[in-house]
């Protein structure tokens, strides 16, 4: 997180984007540790989300739009981010020369991406239940791909942006407290809510035998969240 920071208050941007932004949890956390912005806008399609993020902050100059980022035709940003959704676009090579567009001369990308490797067991349950909802969103058609290692996330990103790669690091949340029942319980729900959206009974019988090994595998190893990678992209640092 150090290192995040201290980035941020070396480059001092002053309007920064994030990129299909959900909840907003992302700005969240850069909000905590960065306060000499004169705007932060956390974009996405879905309505659901942004509503959410809405709802999540008290700053007038943090705000959220549902909106598609190739509709955005006319801003400038310092830094625009896209954190934990490299695996939700199908064309990746599109996006980030969309977003290069949006970006200000000297500007910075930032790209947080949970990586499959290095993890421990109970970060693997992280990552297991990611690939089980990801599984059930591409039989609905939805774009979700499985998480890649650090080497490929370095990899496809160099492939995809004419930006330079600066610095990557490990990005590894601190476990606050042990796990109990509620929170399995939980977990347990969000599970089963998945299954619970599948309306071909072949392939909902056979995510619900997976479901419950998910379940004893989370059960048993706990649950933390997966370590990410954080990569500045841009001209010069």
């Amino acid at each position: 997180m150090r290192k995040l920071q201290a980035f941020f208050h070396r480059v001092k941007p002053k309007r920064i984007l994030d990129v299909a932004t959900g909840n907003g949890s992302f700005i969240h956390l850069i909000a905590r540790m960065y306060d000499d912005y004169e705007t932060i806008l956390g974009v996405d399609t879905s309505e659901k989300g942004i509503l959410t993020a809405k709802a999540s902050f008290e700053d007038v100059r943090i705000k959220f739009e549902e909106k598609d980022i190739f509709d955005m035709v006319d801003e400038e940003f310092d830094v625009i981010m896209l954190s934990n959704s490299l695996h939700h676009f199908d064309d990746l090579d599109k996006l980030f020369e969309h977003m290069e567009r949006l970006l200000a001369p000297n500007g910075y990308l930032l790209v947080n991406e949970m990586m499959n490797d290095q993890l421990s067991k109970a970060q693997k349950s992280h990552m297991k239940l990611h690939h089980f909802a990801a599984e059930i969103d591409r039989h609905l058609g939805r774009t979700h791909d499985e998480t890649m290692s650090s080497k490929d996330i370095l990899d496809r990103l160099q492939s995809v942006s004419s930006k330079k790669i600066f610095d990557a690091w490990d990005m590894v949340y601190p476990v606050e407290r042990e796990m109990q029942k509620e929170d399995f319980d939980s977990i347990d729900q969000t599970i089963d809510r998945l299954v619970d959206k599948l309306e071909d009974e072949d392939f909902k019988k056979l995510m619900s035998s997976k479901a419950e090994k998910l379940k004893k595998y989370i059960h048993k190893k706990g649950f933390e969240l997966a370590t990410q990678m954080l990569v500045v992209m841009g001209e010069r640092l």
